[in-house]
């Protein structure tokens, strides 16, 4: 399940830079969005190596499900594609998510000319042809480019890109000779297909459904018996005692007019990441509401903003900036101390500012440790530089003290949040009895 969280926050980070609407995509441009679905890391290792249908499953007599994917792959190898993707994501507790892509494929002559065009909001992706580019709306004047080596394949958008939630990817970027995919998204590895199908009629028609499993989850395909183009893709997490659902539906889109692979315009500002192209949000100040900040866990698990007491005190410091850590540990201390001083009732909360492509893991999870070692369980963002300038616009982080309703009520940046100022900063704070 952490994986699709983290793909889910990736998404939220794409709310600043594309727009994704309410799969929670406000984790960099937080006047558009209420919540985000966190951002991103890449996949957890290399993604699944593709196997044939030989090598899944004895193919004497070859099962029809595998007839039918193998028909799938090759229906995406032969005719472009161009569709819009509904996107659903549904979570344990049963809160539910929705967001629309749509996307462009087209696989050429031949495997290396393949190219696809993705549309989130206002962000659009090309890739193919050696090279993939990124510009938004939003950044007028900005591209994010890198260098594919080789054919477009998954191999490579994962190199790139954190993943996406597009199933009809692994079918049109399969290599050559593969006849199924083993993951279907980066949710659903090592998948072996059952051999049985199913023949459905829905108010949406009649699909042929065929079902597998894999490591994590188990994977329903519901397929157009005419094109052999996918129509619905559902995912299942298992395992962990959580249930959760994605759940993509294609939509055909009429042929476009214009040629949808287009080369971005020149740009006069190449930027290192998605994450740069983004319309920088206005800077905190005391008596904002804490909002558009979309915290987690090391796991990509929601965080929990709740708390029964008067104060939450965050101590918000860049990961990867010279120096921060330690300096937010040593405020972590004065914080405690002051606290101590003052009587005031407060959780302390370390917030741990990471960048899109390092966030996860065994990284994150040792940062989560040292913090736990002294006592203190830390939140994680993705949000980068971006969330750094929000709180203390110059400086690599800030102590940042809300009330029970998160309206900032202190904000002191490291290059000022001496021992003597945080004293008579929560000294100035009213007193407020745990829990009223």
């Amino acid at each position: 399940m952490a994986s699709v969280r983290r793909s889910a926050a990736w998404l939220g980070c794409l709310a600043g830079v594309g727009g994704f609407h309410s799969v929670a995509l406000a984790q960099l441009d937080p006047s558009r969005f209420a919540e985000a679905l966190r951002s991103l890391p890449m996949m957890e290792g290399e993604p699944s190596p593709e196997i044939s249908a030989s090598a899944a499953i004895d193919p004497q007599p070859e099962p029809e499900s595998f007839d039918i994917v193998r028909r799938v792959v090759d229906s995406y190898r032969r005719a472009a594609t161009h569709e819009r993707l509904d996107i659903e994501y549904q979570d344990a507790k049963g809160r539910l998510s929705r967001d629309t892509l749509t996307m462009h494929l087209d696989p050429g002559a031949e495997s290396v000319d393949r190219r696809l065009s993705i549309t989130l909001g206002k962000l659009r992706i090309n890739a193919g042809r050696g090279i993939l580019t990124a510009v938004s709306e939003a950044a007028a004047g900005r591209v994010f480019r890198s260098v594919i080596d080789g054919e477009l394949s998954i191999w490579a958008m994962a190199r790139a890109l954190p993943p996406l939630p597009i199933p009809a990817l692994d079918f049109f970027l399969a290599s050559d000779g593969t006849h199924a995919p083993a993951a279907i998204t980066t949710y659903a590895k090592d998948v072996v297909w059952d051999r049985e199908i199913e023949r459905r009629a829905t108010t949406a028609g009649r699909f042929l459904v065929v079902t597998g499993k894999g490591t994590s989850a188990r994977v329903q395909l519901m397929v157009d018996p005419t094109t052999f183009r996918l129509h619905r893709v559902d995912i299942w997490g298992l395992g962990d005692g959580e249930s959760w659902n994605l759940a993509c539906t294609a939509h055909p889109l009429p042929t476009p007019g214009s040629d949808p692979f287009f080369a971005p315009p020149e740009a006069s500002e190449v930027v290192d990441s998605l994450a740069e192209l983004m319309t920088a949000p206005r800077a905190f100040k005391p008596g904002d509401r804490w909002e558009g900040v979309s915290l987690m866990d090391s796991t990509a698990s929601a965080w929990d903003m709740h708390f029964a007491g008067a104060y939450t005190v965050m101590i918000v410091y860049g990961a990867d900036a010279e120096g921060a850590p330690d300096i937010a540990r040593l405020r972590a201390h004065d914080v405690q101390a002051a606290l101590a001083r003052s009587q005031v009732s407060a959780r302390v909360v370390p917030v741990v500012v990471d960048s899109l492509v390092s966030f996860g893991g065994e990284h994150s999870a040792q940062r989560q440790r040292q913090w736990e070692e002294i006592g203190l369980r830390p939140a994680f963002s993705v949000a980068g530089r971006a969330l750094l300038e929000r709180v203390a616009p110059g400086h690599d982080g800030a102590v940042v003290v809300l009330d029970a309703q998160r309206r900032i009520v202190s904000l002191v940046a490291f290059g000022e949040a001496t021992a003597a100022r945080l004293n008579a900063e929560f000294g100035a704070l009213p007193v407020v009895t745990a829990g009223l």
